[in-house]
């Protein structure tokens, strides 16, 4: 009599732990495609520690002095605060150390990546088609308005460098500037 009370425990008990894995198989996945913030950074969140490089009357460009979880690809990193409530609209990385050939192998292995985690609804790759071009840029947008900016800015002459090629990445929220407008800043 133990024995097949037991039996039945552990099959009930078998079912409950299916039925439930199967429903967190169906439930709303958590929203993995929508840009949140980058490099340990959050958008929203209020930055404590850093040096103002530039501000005007609603947005400050910021160095930050901690970096929660930095890549090694990248050399420094620049946030834009609501100059108001100091609130993160806008991360950027960047590293002016690689030549041409090597920052567009790095750009493309980037964009891969983002596509595999964002799933964006609106893409686009600009490329100026001269010989030697002078920028090649992703741009990824999420349905909230949250998006993403590769790209190797060449020829750009930098003094402190023996590169003449940037690589940036640009995330933005979508309270931040949107679409177009960030290529252009």
């Amino acid at each position: 009599m133990k024995s097949s009370r037991l039996i039945i425990l552990v099959a009930y008990s078998t079912l409950i732990n299916l039925l439930i894995g199967c429903s967190l198989q169906h439930q709303v996945p958590e929203e993995l495609n929508t840009i949140t913030g980058a490099f340990g950074f959050h958008f929203g969140e209020k930055i404590q520690s850093y040096k103002i490089k530039s501000e005007d009357n609603e947005v400050m460009i910021v160095e930050p002095t901690v970096i929660p979880r930095p890549n090694p690809v990248i050399e420094k990193y620049a946030l834009k605060l609501d100059k108001e409530n100091k609130s993160l609209l806008e991360i950027n990385g960047l590293n002016h150390s690689l030549q041409q050939r090597k920052c567009l192998q790095v750009k493309e292995r980037l964009v891969e990546n983002l596509k595999e985690i964002y799933e964006f609804e609106k893409t686009e790759f600009l490329e100026d088609l001269e010989l030697r071009p002078k920028k090649s840029l992703f741009y990824g947008e999420s349905g909230d308005k949250s998006g993403v900016v590769v790209g190797c800015l060449m020829n750009v002459g930098f003094l402190y460098s023996n590169s003449d090629t940037l690589l940036m990445i640009r995330y933005f929220a979508p309270s931040a500037k949107t679409s177009m407008q960030m290529l252009s800043q």
